[in-house]
C-alpha cells in the first residue's frame, strides 16, 4: 500500500480546524495539511484540533514539517479552549506555551509553558523533513514528545486533568507548511495507568535509573520508549 492510499484509509482521531477569522492559513481538502501565512508572515498563527481531547485516556499524534526550518515559533503542543489562535501583527513570539492553559515544543528541542522556556531535546537537522510527535496521559495529566520517532521522555507532568485541551500547531514563517500524519486515541491501558501511579510516587529520574528493573522498563517508565500505537484503525470520536 502507498503511503497516500495508507493515509485515504486511516481514520484520524481528530484532524484540524480553521477558526472563521484565521485568514492568513490554508487547509487541505482533508484537514491535514495546513500552510501558514501564504503571502506574508505578520506575526505568529495558531491551529486547533477539532475537538478537545477526551479525559481517562492515551493519546498520540504525530506532525511532519516541511524543511527548511527556522522561527523559534514552528510548535506542537496542548492548549484550553482560552489558548490564542493568533498574535498582534509583528508579534512574532510563539503562541503555544505563552500562557499557563498550554504546553508545547519546538523544533529546536525546547519546550514552552507559562512563558517559560526549558532546553529538552537535541535539536535535529534543519535541512531534512522533521516528524514532530506528542503522547498525552489525561488520566494522570503526563505529556512527552517525539522527534523523528525517538521519545525524548516526559516533558510535563500533574497537568490539571479536569482541562478540556485540544492538539495545536502554530508557526511564524511564511509558507511554512505543516501536516498531520497520525492521531489516534485509546481507552488508557493496565499498562500506563501502573507507570503513572509509580511515577506520582517517584518523580526523581535518577532514582528511577537505580531501580533493579530490566533497561526496556526503565525506558518506559521515563516515558523514553517509543510506543506509537500500531493500529492506525480505531477512532473514539
Amino acid at each position: 500500500m502507498s503511503s497516500k492510499e495508507k493515509e485515504e484509509s486511516q481514520d484520524f482521531a481528530w484532524r484540524w480546524r480553521l477558526e472563521e477569522r484565521q485568514v492568513p492559513a490554508v487547509l487541505s481538502e482533508d484537514r491535514l495539511s495546513v500552510v501558514f501565512h501564504p503571502r506574508q508572515s505578520n506575526g505568529c498563527l495558531a491551529i486547533k484540533g477539532d475537538c478537545p481531547l477526551l479525559k481517562h485516556m492515551e493519546h498520540w499524534f504525530e506532525v511532519e514539517l516541511s524543511p527548511p526550518l527556522h522561527g523559534q515559533a514552528r510548535m506542537i503542543g496542548l492548549g484550553d479552549k482560552y489558548t490564542r489562535l493568533q498574535s498582534n501583527s509583528k508579534d512574532f513570539s510563539p503562541l503555544i506555551g505563552r500562557d499557563c492553559s498550554s504546553w508545547g515544543l519546538n523544533y529546536n528541542g525546547k519546550t514552552l509553558h507559562d512563558g517559560e522556556t526549558r532546553d529538552y531535546a537535541e535539536a535535529p537537522e534543519r535541512s531534512a523533513p522533521l516528524k514532530m510527535g506528542l503522547y498525552y496521559d489525561s488520566y494522570y495529566g503526563n505529556i512527552a514528545f517525539m522527534l523523528n520517532e525517538k521519545n525524548c521522555g516526559i516533558a510535563f507532568q500533574n497537568i490539571a486533568v479536569n482541562l478540556d485541551l485540544y492538539p495545536l500547531i502554530c508557526a511564524t514563517p511564511r509558507g511554512c507548511q505543516m501536516k498531520l500524519t497520525y492521531s489516534y486515541s485509546s481507552v488508557i491501558s493496565l499498562k500506563a495507568l501502573c507507570r503513572g501511579s509509580i511515577r506520582l510516587c517517584v518523580q526523581d529520574e535518577e532514582l528511577i535509573e537505580k531501580l533493579p528493573v530490566p533497561p526496556h522498563l526503565k525506558a518506559y517508565l521515563l516515558f523514553k520508549e517509543y510506543q506509537m500505537p500500531k493500529s492506525y484503525y480505531h477512532n473514539y470520536y
